[in-house]
């Protein structure tokens, strides 16, 4: 981390740059759902930030390339308030799939959301949809089928 706060310019006594032991990083990296991608300059990945309560247990993530005050104060109160976690909802639902589909852009530098993973999304969901869809009617329609006694139920 201290070739990174060289590389970024940064030299105010106020910034720490910490790394864990060496062995643990691994196992940190899974338990917070962090991914990286190993790159010539160094690692690509999203910005992250974990929001850990007293039981060591995560309580909150945030996710972006910039970071609003907000995100951050109203979790930490509620956190503080010892508030129940609030259910993630729809609004959690999309934050999940704009993550999935949120790619790091090396030649801006910056994160965008990568339309074709969101088009994989929709023609898998709307397969998957016609597929339940047709099983069902063709389940309904047999069950409405007479049953007559050595006839095939598939033929008339």
């Amino acid at each position: 981390m201290g070739d990174y706060a060289r590389k970024q310019g940064v030299r105010n006594a106020n910034w720490s740059f910490l790394s864990p032991e060496a062995g643990t990083l691994e196992a940190l990296l899974a338990d917070f759902g962090f991914l990286r991608e190993a790159t010539p300059a160094g690692f690509d990945h999203l910005l992250q930030v974990s929001i850990v309560d007293a039981d060591g247990r995560i309580y909150r993530q945030v996710y972006g390339d910039t970071f609003d005050a907000p995100a951050f104060v109203g979790a930490l109160l509620e956190l503080a308030q010892n508030a129940p976690r609030p259910a993630a909802g729809l609004t959690g639902f999309i934050d999940e799939i704009r993550l999935l589909c949120t790619v790091y852009d090396p030649a801006s530098g910056k994160y965008r959301v990568n339309y074709a993973i969101v088009i994989e999304i929709l023609i898998g969901a709307s397969v998957l949809l016609v597929g339940i869809t047709s099983v069902a009617i063709e389940w309904r329609r047999r069950r409405r089928a007479p049953n007559v006694p050595g006839a095939h139920p598939t033929r008339g």
